[in-house]
């Protein structure tokens, strides 16, 4: 699966305001709501916890990884939340 690198950004971009809203507040519009195996990866993995010191280009880097590996679990939600993709 390939996306350009502006999709990709996008998509990052959200799922960082996502996990950070999430924390903030487990409420959402009806339909919106993303899987909740998708939910429990991102607050597990994802968490500020496991990435307290280490330095911002290695804490982005591994982050990417971990949401580039949740697109290729979960590809339907990348569809769904990216614009001008295929349904």
């Amino acid at each position: 699966m390939f996306m350009s690198p502006r999709k990709m950004l996008g998509f990052i971009a959200t799922l960082l305001t996502c996990s950070v809203a999430s924390a903030q507040s487990d409420k959402s519009l009806p339909g919106c709501e993303p899987p909740r195996e998708l939910r429990i990866a991102m607050r597990e993995r994802l968490a500020p916890k496991k990435f307290r010191g280490i330095k911002t280009y290695e804490r982005m880097a591994r982050r990417v990884e971990i949401i580039r590996a949740l697109m290729e679990k979960f590809p339907c939600l990348v569809r769904a939340l990216l614009p001008g993709t295929k349904h």
